[in-house]
Parts: structure tokens; C-alpha cells; sequence
């Protein structure tokens, strides 16, 4: 107890503070300002969209659109190879790990990172086939850009011959590398060499345009109801014996 002189005892230190916040207690909302974790994505939509876009009139490789680096067969081969790719690494995650540079393995390993860095490549495949290019708005997506590009340069065409052979040819369907160029952030890529600068993968999915948070959403149309078949409309059965229990013969039958 300190003397009389030396004025009150000092207030004890509370246990609420943020320095000793309890386990259980919530955090502020600025803490999640801008993380996109609502409205998650499902690879069976993209599934039931596929056949029904059109490639042909969203990329067009005109210079004076933001997409002027797509073609519409690239842009085919990339969302059909990325639904692929998701399929692959729902069954075996080891398929996207060896996509990843080495600083990203650690993070990886942890589920929860795992499943937003999955919804990062639906997320860019959604806006792919929305006819806004891949669009990346976070450093999750612009990862997952360049792991979707060279995804697609390293498999085939004959999978998906399908879909490709109607639409036109250009002379950039093949060239990846200048897709990747324009796409794929320059941060992300340089993660990929031996001296590459200690990254946060906690700040992998904060979104950089809160105005465009949502415009990776794609509204399915709603199924239609079948009509209810009207008993009523429908004949009466007649028994074999070619007349119902308990009504009167036909006159064609009485005159027999």
C-alpha cells in the first residue's frame, strides 16, 4: 500500500482493454472493412451457365475496350479450364498447392485460407464470363489470374473442342504470356522468385474497390413451374367389359 503522501493507488488495469481482449469478445467491424467473404460461389453455377455465353460479342479484342487483351477463345478456354481446375483441387487441394509460390504453402495448409483462396478463382472465372474480363480486385484474385493463365497454357484444346469451334479465330487465342502481362499483378508474380520480399497472406482477400464487392454475382433464372395436370379434363376409365360398374348399357348394345 503506498503512503499517504505519494497520493492514491493507481487505477487497476482492465481486463476488456485491447491489449487483453477475452477470446470470446468480437471484434470491431473496421477489423473486416472490405473482406469479401459473403455470397460465395458454387463451381455447379458456372457449370450451368457454360453452354449459354456468348463469347463472340463480350471479347472482341477491340483496342478501345478494357478488354482488348481477350479473345473469345481464350476467354472460352480459361473459364472451362477453371472450372476444371476447381473441380480437381475440391477432390485433391495438392493440385492448386503446386500452382502456389513457396511464401504462400504455409498459409495454404490452413483450411479457411484454402476455401477463400478457391472462392478467389470463382470469384475471377464469375467476372470472366460476365464479360468483364478476369478483374481481379484483391491480392487473392490477382494470384488466382495467374494461376488460371497458366493453367490453360498447360492443357489442351480437344477437351473442350465443343465449344470453341464456333467461335472466331485471332491471332492472340494462343499468346498467354501478353494476357498474363496485362492481367496478373506485378506484386503477385514477383512472389514467385527466389528473392522474393515476406508477404501477409491476411491481407490476401481485402478487396481494393469497395464499389465492386459484388459485381462478380450472377443471377441464375428461376426454374419454371410445371403446370398441375387437370384430373378433372381427363377421361373416365371404362372396365374391360367395355361399360363402367353401374351405368346402363350404350344403345348400340341394347339393340344387340
Amino acid at each position: 500500500r503506498p503512503h499517504p503522501a505519494q497520493g492514491p493507488c493507481p487505477p487497476r488495469r482492465s481486463k476488456l482493454t485491447a491489449s487483453r481482449r477475452p477470446r470470446n469478445m468480437p471484434k470491431a467491424p473496421n477489423d473486416y472493412r472490405g473482406l469479401i467473404r459473403a455470397n460465395r460461389v458454387q463451381v455447379e453455377t458456372l457449370e450451368a451457365i457454360a453452354s449459354t455465353i456468348d463469347w463472340a460479342s463480350m471479347y472482341r479484342s477491340d483496342k478501345n475496350l478494357p478488354t482488348r487483351f481477350y479473345t473469345a477463345r481464350s476467354s472460352c478456354k480459361i473459364f472451362h479450364d477453371g472450372i476444371l481446375l476447381v473441380r480437381e483441387t475440391l477432390e485433391t487441394p495438392k493440385v492448386l498447392q503446386d500452382r502456389l509460390p513457396s511464401a504462400l504453402l504455409r498459409p495454404y495448409g490452413k483450411k479457411m485460407w484454402q476455401r477463400n483462396f478457391v472462392q478467389c478463382v470463382l470469384r475471377v472465372l464469375c467476372r470472366l464470363a460476365k464479360g468483364y474480363g478476369m478483374a481481379p480486385n484483391c491480392k487473392g484474385e490477382d494470384m488466382a489470374t495467374h494461376v488460371l493463365i497458366s493453367w490453360a497454357k498447360d492443357h489442351g484444346r480437344n477437351r473442350i473442342r465443343e465449344f470453341l469451334a464456333p467461335l472466331p479465330t485471332h491471332q492472340y487465342d494462343d499468346d498467354f504470356e501478353r494476357l498474363r502481362n496485362s492481367a496478373a499483378d506485378s506484386e503477385v508474380l514477383g512472389l514467385y522468385s527466389d528473392d522474393a520480399p515476406p508477404t501477409n497472406a491476411k491481407d490476401f482477400f481485402m478487396a481494393r474497390e469497395m464499389d465492386r464487392m459484388m459485381d462478380y454475382v450472377i443471377e441464375l433464372p428461376a426454374p419454371e413451374e410445371e403446370a398441375p395436370a387437370d384430373d378433372a379434363a381427363a377421361p373416365a376409365a371404362v372396365p374391360a367389359g367395355g361399360e363402367s360398374k353401374g351405368e346402363a348399357p350404350s344403345a348400340v348394345q341394347a339393340s344387340a
